[in-house]
């Protein structure tokens, strides 16, 4: 009787870190690392030699010098008094608020226009693509500096809002519009929590990601809930009073006022102030970046099948509407009447030996139930897309809109009266 044994373990030798596929990778890598960090360690020492001989020293004790200027726009307590550390950290900050801003309105111009670019009314294509081509092969500079010389040149400035008869007056008596910034009314509170305004918006904020949580988890169980009895609770309303309810509650026990900007002196004070440089960056940074977002809109969805596309028009009442359960509805009906026709074909071979032995029979057959099985995946598939289409419309802020624009039901689910006269094998016979 014969045993089996594992094969001998191969000792490991210098020459298979080149020659062993295994190893040879690794070994490359290390090599071009160790190279990497010698070619670094030179450049820097180098410098420093450099430096010294120069009578110059690497120190960043200039961080806590006083910095003598002015920054207009800031998040945080500034003037020229404080340090350049100081001064860098509200550089940071400002840097953050403008992308942080232009994510949001890039992202918005980018969709829209993307998908107006494929619209098909003629002339709002060719504004779109106008707009992608011209802003995109600019550089952001020149935006820059064409928004911030028409927003000082158009815009009036403070001394036109004084006077009993002002040459311009705030909009709506909240926001003035100057050129040297525009000037909003700014939220605080009268009775904070904490002493800190700071530590009291970080609190606001707080109330706002745990209403995002306790929503997440309200979504889930709803979607628990329709998976185990085929049908979505009401979400809404506890969506609603999830969001406003502690948040309303957080302004009222915090006295939330706004503070509104006035004219006093040579320009106005109060409120928040949104600078020139600021809108010009912000702005341009937004139609620049939008323009190439627009592009691949565009190209996400033109990339897309026209299988895909054709199913997706034949969801909207089997003529290329828009998605509706009504039109769900009616898909329905005709899977149901296309799966009836095939589960009811039933034609008997075994009477025609001739007939079960010919070679196109039997591809006959191969395809009838080649295509049921392909008939069954589509149900799954199609009734996956309608649980998705009622999660996506029962969501919150989804339903909101969703009924604004007639998706009022929810879609139904492919069912068949005769599932198991269906899903039993079609058989071939002639008689």
């Amino acid at each position: 009787m014969s045993t089996l044994t594992d094969p001998p373990q191969e000792q490991f030798r210098l020459s298979m870190l080149v020659n062993d596929t295994r190893y040879r990778s690794l070994t490359f890598q290390a090599i071009a690392a160790i190279l990497l960090a010698l070619s670094i360690w030179y450049l820097g020492n180098n410098l420093i030699q450099n430096l010294r001989a120069a009578g110059l020293n690497i120190s960043y004790d200039f961080l806590g010098n006083s910095a003598g200027y002015d920054i207009n726009q800031r998040l945080v307590e500034y003037d020229n008094q404080d340090s350049h550390g100081r001064a860098a950290l509200v550089g940071i900050l400002n840097t953050l608020l403008v992308a942080f801003l232009a994510c949001i309105t890039a992202t918005i111009f980018g969709v829209i226009a993307g998908v107006l670019r494929l619209s098909n009314n003629w002339l709002v294509s060719k504004l779109m693509a106008v707009y992608v081509e011209i802003f995109r092969n600019i550089p952001v500079l020149i935006w820059i500096i064409i928004i911030f010389t028409i927003m000082t040149a158009a815009l009036p400035g403070p001394r036109a809002f004084r006077g009993d008869d002002p040459a311009s007056t705030m909009v709506l008596d909240l926001f003035a519009f100057t050129n040297r910034g525009v000037y909003i009314p700014m939220p605080w509170f009268e009775s904070g929590i904490f002493a800190s305004t700071t530590m009291n918006w970080l609190l606001v904020l707080a109330v706002l990601v745990g209403s995002l949580l306790v929503t997440r988890k309200i979504e889930a169980w709803a979607t628990e809930k329709q998976e185990a009895t085929g049908e979505r609770p009401k979400t809404l309303a506890m969506v609603l009073g999830v969001w406003l309810v502690p948040f309303l509650l957080l302004m009222v026990i915090m006295g939330l006022s706004w503070e509104i900007p006035a004219l006093k002196g040579f320009n106005f004070q109060g409120g928040i102030k949104i600078g020139g440089p600021l809108i010009a960056l912000w702005f341009a940074l937004s139609i620049y970046t939008g323009a190439f977002i627009a592009e691949n809109v565009r190209a996400g969805i033109q990339a897309i099948s026209k299988g895909q596309t054709e199913a997706a028009a034949a969801l909207g009442n089997l003529g290329g509407g828009e998605v509706t359960a009504s039109g769900i509805k009616n898909l329905a009906g005709a899977e149901n009447a296309l799966a009836g026709a095939l589960g009811r074909l039933n034609v008997v071979m075994e009477a025609y030996p001739d007939l079960k032995a010919s070679a196109n029979m039997q591809q006959l057959s191969e395809e009838l139930t080649s295509t049921e099985n392909r008939v069954a995946f589509a149900r799954q598939g199609f009734n996956d897309a309608v649980m998705s289409y009622n999660t996506y419309r029962q969501s919150f802020p989804n339903i909101v809109i969703a009924n604004q624009f007639g998706h009022r039901e929810d879609a139904e689910l492919l069912e068949f009266e005769d599932s198991a006269e269906i899903q039993a094998a079609p058989n071939v016979s002639f008689s």
